[in-house]
């Protein structure tokens, strides 16, 4: 599914125009991308947790060369789905 497929089924469950539900739908991705940039846990029930996750710095190989190579630390955003979402896909 794409983002243009989940504004119509929004749009289609809400009783909405997809203008409304593509503006809600924007509205919710753009908040947790917010709040995750700034290190929040965003937790929604029986669906998941977004969460900023940092990894340190490494070392690496080039597959091909065998050739050690650093990578640098960074933040990654992490999603953890909760057991009720996990349970829907067994």
């Amino acid at each position: 599914m794409v983002k243009e497929e989940l504004v119509s089924e929004v749009a289609a469950q809400a009783g909405v125009t997809k203008r409304v539900a593509e503006a809600a739908v924007e509205a919710v991705i753009d908040t947790i991308m917010a709040a995750v940039e700034d290190g929040e846990r965003v937790t929604l029930n029986n669906f998941g947790t977004f969460e900023r996750k940092h990894r340190n710095p490494r070392t690496g190989r080039v597959p091909a060369t065998g050739e050690a190579v650093d990578i640098p630390a960074r933040d990654l955003p992490w999603f953890t789905p909760s057991q009720c979402f996990k349970d829907r896909l067994t």
